[in-house]
């Protein structure tokens, strides 16, 4: 049923208000950002920049690197010194059952290791491998000394140590002395971070400063370190000031302004080249969903992971609305979500150069998804656009490979993977919006499916009427430009209905036909009643939509005129209701029906020629095509007199092949 037309414009205005608001939320808001791209080695392509104001030189992190390296070179780390482990320990022995003589040993021996100090096997790989040669110990009066690292001991080497100078005979051996080897110089993590924070904290981060008027660099001045460095504060002090400015709402203005005019562009594209899309809730749906949902995942990506904006699957845009519309609008559809996009990426010429190249190579690889392997294909070729461009790019600004990034090369690879994955996405949008894909469409065609089996079995005769015009109604489609899957697939469907009742149609008749016995009335209700009945059937067997529009207007509002000619040539003069004998309808509305609505006709009136001649076959296509243009039936077509032309052109062709005399076979003589 037909959306009025002013539920379409709400929805309309719905769908720009919401993604000028989802945008303007997404958007970063930046305010007089700096505008100059720059590399080592490049020459400077902007006019004369001078310092507006005054701001510090930045120095490069290998600089920053080598003083940190400077100011920790004296650095040793801080541990505290626990008196009350070596207390507790002791107070265990004095209680213990040992030997006296052992007893003895471990008294003298113990205060010695607990005042040299443990420390765990894990500090001394660290404090070796680090090269520290001496720590700073802090005891719990807080006073600060040094001690060599080769000094300590740990549990391991204070238990070897107390084996080798144990007297002879002891019973050490039998004893368990490791529960008295606990470590007691222990890492002060605190005071060692609060230390060398301090140290770091004396590297100054500038030097220098630039006074506000100073000459940095001028056009074609090559781009060199230190006045990359230079121009690297700028950006640095710039952004800084961004962060301090309050967002005006002249800001906000030229940002709902960019969404507009791009949105504005895509809406004129529909109402001047895909007008019957304009006024389509379910296309415009689709179109608005491909594009916020992508631009959200984008710009989600950019604020809250360190993850590139090339994972983003962006090419899903333009397959899905490929799949389901044209390469046209997919490419125009594509294109404005990464003009949206573009201004939350950190670097947007790039993205746009890449995604362009992208677009083109996904929508031409894939312009008519039928099989599993293609989108594979895409996938691979898509990755490789990627990869060709991004690097392209990378080494047209840096000037050398080192700077191309092995992280976005990754990304590329799980871009081109998700690319795969849509293959079912396909399938999830066809049952939430009731659309139909290509690949539906070939499914639909099988002529082994349990309906078409049904279809050959109980209507024989139509069934090959239903492949003859499929295959006329196709090549029709062809030559136009139209949709020839879309067609071909109708014109199988399009008699379906003729299965309930198909000894009433003559192509299924082998003797008597019932409907002589019937009245002109009943007779013609039976004929047109196969309309309904094919809806019926279309509708159990979950065909969708798209199709049962191709058997709804395959005869239009067309008469079953054998009956209502014979019926008025029995009641000369009088009137006639002619509402018996009219199709319900509704009549074609695009160029796809009215070619099946066209080769349906010629096909069953070529059908009944006596004879088949180049001459009777183009005066019956001839007679058929006029009629139905003379009844009005195309009126709400797209279809041009040029395409009617070479409809009638290919229709006389295909007829003229289909029906081409074979030679006879001579009989062999006997003697």
């Amino acid at each position: 049923m037909k959306k009025p037309a002013w539920l379409i414009y709400t929805v309309k205005t719905a769908i720009a208000l919401l993604t000028v608001l989802i945008c303007l939320e997404l958007f970063p808001h930046k305010v007089n950002g700096f505008k100059y791209r720059f590399s080592v080695g490049k020459p400077w392509n902007y006019e004369l920049l001078t310092a507006d104001k005054d701001f510090p030189i930045y120095k490069t992190e290998d600089q920053l690197t080598k003083e940190r390296e400077e100011v920790l070179k004296d650095y040793r780390p801080y541990y505290y010194y626990d008196a009350e482990i070596a207390e507790s320990r002791m107070s265990q022995l004095i209680g213990s059952t040992y030997d006296p003589q052992t007893q003895q040993y471990l008294k003298r021996e113990l205060p010695h290791i607990f005042q040299n100090g443990i420390i765990t096997a894990d500090d001394e790989n660290i404090l070796t491998n680090s090269g520290y040669d001496y720590v700073h110990v802090v005891d719990s009066a807080h006073t600060v000394s040094i001690h060599a690292v080769d000094e300590f001991f740990t549990p391991k080497t204070a238990y070897t140590y107390l084996f080798e100078n144990a007297p002879v005979g002891n019973t050490l051996a039998q004893l368990n002395v490791n529960r008295y080897l606990e470590p007691n110089v222990l890492l002060d993590t605190l005071t060692s971070n609060r230390v060398k924070e301090s140290l770091l904290s004396q590297i100054s981060l500038t030097q220098g400063i630039v006074q506000q008027g100073q000459g940095i660099v001028n056009r074609g001045d090559i781009v060199t370190p230190e006045t990359y460095q230079i121009l690297y504060s700028l950006k640095l002090s710039t952004e800084q000031d961004m962060q301090t400015q309050r967002l005006s709402i002249w800001t906000l203005l030229g940002e709902a302004g960019m969404i507009v005019i791009v949105l504005c562009l895509m809406w004129l594209y529909l109402f001047v080249f895909r007008k019957k899309l304009s006024g389509d809730l379910r296309a415009l749906s689709l179109l608005w969903a491909m594009m916020i949902i992508i631009i959200v995942i984008c710009a989600c990506i950019v604020r809250f992971t360190p993850v590139s904006v090339y994972i983003v699957p962006f090419a899903w845009v333009a397959l899905i609305i490929c799949v389901f519309y044209d390469p046209r609008t997919a490419f125009i559809t594509y294109l404005s979500t990464i003009l949206l996009s573009a201004i939350v990426v950190p670097q947007p010429f790039e993205f746009l150069f890449v995604h362009i190249i992208v677009g083109y190579v996904a929508i031409s690889s894939l312009h008519d998804l039928t099989q599993r392997s293609q989108i594979i294909n895409t996938a691979l070729l898509i990755l490789l656009s990627y990869a060709v461009a991004y690097s392209a790019i990378t080494l047209a600004e840096e000037g050398t490979w080192e700077m191309l990034d092995w992280h976005v090369y990754v990304c590329f690879a799980i871009n081109a993977l998700l690319v795969v994955f849509s293959y079912g996405l396909i399938y999830i949008i066809e049952r939430l919006f009731g659309l139909t894909s290509a690949i539906t469409l070939v499914e639909l065609t099988n002529v082994s499916s349990n309906l078409m089996l049904q279809f050959a079995e109980k209507a024989p005769g139509t069934f090959q009427h239903s492949l003859q015009v499929s295959t006329l109604a196709a090549e029709a489609a062809k030559k136009i430009g139209a949709n020839a899957l879309l067609v071909r697939t109708g014109g199988l469907y399009h008699d379906i209905g003729k299965m309930v009742n198909a000894h009433c149609f003559t192509e299924n008749q082998f003797g008597d036909n019932p409907l002589s016995k019937l009245s002109y009335v009943d007779a013609a209700q039976i004929v047109i009643g196969h309309v309904a009945e094919g809806v019926r059937i279309a509708k159990k067997n979950k065909i969708p939509e798209t199709i049962i529009h191709f058997i709804e207007t395959h005869h239009g509002t067309g008469k079953a005129l054998y009956f209502f000619n014979s019926y008025c040539n029995e009641h000369p003069g009088e009137d006639i209701d002619e509402t018996p004998f009219t199709y319900p309808g509704p009549m074609p509305d695009s160029k796809e029906t009215a070619i099946l609505m066209l080769a349906d006709g010629v096909e069953a009136r070529t059908r009944s020629l006596q004879e088949f001649t180049e001459e009777s076959i183009s005066s019956a296509v001839d007679q058929m095509i006029n009629a139905q243009i003379a009844s009005g039936q195309l009126k709400h077509t797209s279809l041009s007199f040029k395409d009617i032309e070479e409809i009638r052109q290919v229709f006389k062709e295909k007829i003229l092949s289909m029906n081409h005399h074979r030679i006879s076979y001579p009989e062999r003589k006997t003697e």
